[in-house]
């Protein structure tokens, strides 16, 4: 049957080529081309079945024994196979995804015959799907056969009899053309099955089933409103499959739906198990257990996030303890101010609190104790919650967030900014009068809707939603006390100039950062707009490149009085500079406002964001501030994240622990070179020659070229003095 779809499918002008090449091959060249296959309707769906026909037969053909460790053979690896259905009926196994980011989903299903035979395997794309996009698969189903259909699955079981409430139209129409007539509920681990008798549907059965069910729906609501906010979908996902798994198993479903007698006893079952199930939700599934806390009756986190973890404290050098800063005292005074107001240390609520540990290659490692696998406004609160008890544990007093990284999605712009307003109320009353936000910012780069970018998009309409978006950002970090507020333009770049008017999109950058700016004033906000540059990653290029970049760009709409810059060095490492480079571009043109506190790996070559561990990075880090005369309104944020495969409670104190005494360490090292004063008297030396009359002339601009020529001539050839590079090196070395 497979060879006769590939003779169905693949164009008559292209067989020889097709059969010439092995199967993954041709499969690789052509699976997203039409040069090859006609492109008919149903054509892939066949296709698909066809592989998937190959792969099957050839794992049924093949039973390779299994050797255990004591050196035994195993039991051999077998499929599981099912029971053959009665004479005339076929059967269906289906299944269906969703993906939830975007809220596509597709379905697909293997339909055999009373003997267990192949028919056909098929797909579909449904778009945006019902609650339960497996329900789509019964008219997939009934389109390819002209017999009887039986399905299984579990999901599908329920599924179907779910959609009475989720898309009764489709489900009634599927019901009254006969294309359900059973059950089968399945117990795949034990390898049989229990079968139903088949179930015929009076005339106005369907219409009870709907009633039944709208009233089951509202029985759940009310259980909602009784248990709160903790009652989140998994609950929810729990409560409908022990109500199925025991309706369905009870054999009920194969009773016939005679007369109302029946739907009255089925009627009594929903209230028995809707009780039953209220008893056994009593204390919400969603509220984790890990560190021995629980729930309350309001749906809240009782007890501590970070039992284990007391309060950090300072105790010197000399300390031994992980959980105590060795560098880093609070109150203690370097070059007239003390080291809280150098370094005004902030911590990243995206990495902290929402760095799962997933990359390119690899799924999530981090769970959170907290963490309940939703990203609802319940569980953004706890997050929340958590991230205070964290500030006061290590003695911050200062917090950065993405508007989307502390509340949920909306279906809407309205739905969004509601979500965020209830999270961001929470957020006012557990930082009270002592922490604020060092800045806010919004998500720009996330959602698919930006994937061309933001105030650099070709679409009007995600130049509006972004601008919407920035304006909600602000008012909240205004309302919040925020400090600053951060521009990161991610995705405000190019993949390629051959589709890209460049001028066109860096104007609109541009006017988009003009109303920033008017709305700003307009609202009262105070704190100081920033740039963060970065080259590149996630587009080819990124249009502020660096801090030079920047400024020339700020030069150039006149917007240079506006705007300073966040550097974060990990993107200064990226765009081909040091660190220090990039602050010293900045503060030299008075533009140095904030830096993000990390590194990256001078063996990789993207953006890692590690906590700065290097002793001498940091202290030529804290010599620019310094001469900065510190960052205030800004500070260090640590815009860092945990490394993959750490993954204790532990871990977030101790990286942010390390991350401070680091730069701690680096302002008294940079403090010492300054007291010390002989790096500063090496670079005055080396610049001494304009200390004199004629350099003073050239650096105020009145030494033109015919006064330098007549002075060398009476000079003749300069002397040139050493640079004593090694000098300097030895000098700073000696401070660390």
């Amino acid at each position: 049957m497979a060879y006769a779809t590939w003779l169905c499918v693949v164009k008559s002008d292209r067989l020889s080529v097709f059969f010439e090449q092995p199967l993954l091959v041709w499969l690789k060249k052509n699976l997203s081309s039409t040069a090859t296959y006609d492109a008919w309707s149903c054509g892939w769906s066949l296709v698909f079945g066809s592989i998937v026909r190959l792969v099957e037969s050839y794992n049924s053909a093949i039973a390779t024994p299994l050797v255990a460790g004591n050196g035994t053979t195993a039991r051999p690896r077998q499929g599981v196979r099912w029971v053959p259905l009665a004479a005339g009926f076929y059967k269906l196994n289906s299944d269906g995804s969703r993906c939830t980011n975007i809220g596509y989903a597709s379905c697909g299903g293997v339909i055999r015959n009373d003997m267990g035979g192949w028919i056909i395997c098929y797909i579909r794309f449904i778009g945006a799907p019902h609650v339960l996009v497996e329900v789509d698969n019964i008219v997939v189903a009934k389109m390819l056969s002209d017999r009887h259909i039986v399905s299984e699955g579990n999901s599908l079981e329920y599924g179907w009899f779910l959609g009475f409430y989720h898309s009764p139209c489709v489900i009634r129409e599927v019901l009254r053309n006969d294309m359900i007539i059973g059950t089968v509920a399945a117990r795949t681990h034990k390898g049989y099955i229990k079968s139903c008798q088949p179930l015929e549907l009076g005339e106005n059965c369907d219409l009870f089933a709907v009633c039944l069910c709208w009233l089951w729906v509202l029985l759940f609501c009310l259980r909602f409103l009784v248990l709160g906010a903790c009652f989140s979908s998994l609950s929810l996902s729990l409560l409908i499959q022990r109500f199925y798994f025991f309706f369905i198993k009870s054999g009920l479903v194969c009773m016939m739906l005679e007369n109302r007698s029946m739907a009255g006893r089925i009627l009594l079952l929903l209230l028995s198990v809707n009780v039953i199930s209220f008893i056994a939700n009593a204390v919400p599934e969603t509220c984790p257990a890990d560190l021995g806390e629980k729930c309350g009756e309001d749906g809240e986190w009782e007890g501590e996030f970070f039992p284990g973890v007391p309060k950090i404290k300072y105790e010197g050098p000399s300390s031994k303890n992980p959980l105590a800063y060795k560098w880093y005292n609070a109150e203690e005074v370097i070059l007239g101010k003390k080291m809280k107001d150098w370094l005004r240390f902030s911590v990243a609520f995206w990495h902290t609190f929402r760095g799962t540990g997933a990359d390119p290659f690899g799924a999530p490692t981090k769970y959170w104790p907290w963490e309940d696998g939703t990203n609802s406004i319940a569980m953004a609160k706890r997050r929340m919650r958590a991230n205070f008890e964290f500030l006061n544990k290590l003695g911050v007093d200062r917090w950065c967030f993405h508007d989307r990284d502390i509340a949920p999605d909306g279906k809407t712009l309205q739905e969004t900014n509601s979500n965020l307003d209830e999270v961001v109320a929470l957020a006012k009353e557990l930082q009270g009068d002592k922490i604020r936000p060092l800045w806010g910012t919004a998500q720009l780069f996330l959602h698919p809707r930006y994937m061309h970018g933001a105030a650099t998009s070709s679409e009007l309409g995600v130049y509006a939603f972004a601008a919407a978006q920035v304006k909600k950002a602000m008012e909240v970090t205004h309302y919040l006390g925020g400090e600053n507020y951060v521009f990161w333009g991610g995705r405000e770049g190019y993949q390629t100039l051959l589709n890209t008017d460049m001028e066109r999109e860096l104007d609109h950058l541009a006017r988009f950062l003009e109303a920033a700016v008017a709305y700003k004033k307009k609202i009262g906000f105070n704190g100081t707009l920033l740039i963060e540059p970065k080259p590149q990653e996630p587009t080819k290029h990124q249009y502020d490149w660096d801090a030079a970049t920047t400024l020339n760009f700020l030069r150039k709409y006149g917007l240079l009085g506006e705007f300073k810059l966040n550097i974060e060095c990990n993107h200064a490492t990226l765009s081909g500079h040091s660190c220090h480079h990039d602050l010293e571009t900045a503060r030299i043109n008075g533009l140095l406002g904030n830096i993000d506190a990390n590194t990256g790996d001078p063996q990789v070559g993207w953006d890692t964001d590690q906590f700065m561990t290097d002793i001498g990075e940091a202290t030529m880090v804290m010599l620019s501030v310094i001469k900065n005369g510190g960052l205030a309104p800004g500070g260090f944020n640590f815009d860092a994240k945990l490394r993959r495969e750490s993954t204790d409670v532990e871990d977030l104190f101790i990286a942010h622990i390390s991350g401070m005494d680091t730069l701690a360490r680096g302002l008294r090292n940079a403090a010492k070179l300054i007291e010390d004063g002989s790096l500063t008297e090496l670079v005055r030396k080396r610049y001494s020659s304009f200390d004199t009359e004629l350099g003073g002339q050239i650096e105020a601009g009145k030494a033109d070229f015919e006064m330098l020529e007549k002075k060398v001539m009476e000079w003749g050839e300069p002397k040139v003095a050493s640079a004593k590079q090694e000098l300097a090196e030895m000098i700073f070395q000696s401070a660390l």
